[in-house]
């Protein structure tokens, strides 16, 4: 994936559950405009990867991304 000018990973995760098998990529993006994402998506879909914007999910968002308490 190519990233623009604009964008920038904010988080890299690597999820594997057995030493046998592939695992996911937790990849937190972040660019100066949101149209930009229409682009980096349409790119992901050109590569045909599988993915999931949880922007929105709350409650997935949560539980991948940990916010301590100050």
């Amino acid at each position: 994936m190519t990233l623009g000018p604009e964008d920038d990973i904010a988080r890299f995760e690597y999820l594997k559950k057995s030493a046998r098998n592939f695992g996911s990529v937790l990849i937190g993006l972040e660019t100066t405009r949101p149209a930009n994402f229409d682009v980096l998506t349409g790119k992901m879909d050109a590569m045909g990867m599988r993915w999931q914007d949880i922007t929105d999910n709350e409650i997935l968002a949560n539980l991948v991304v940990y916010t301590p308490s100050p």
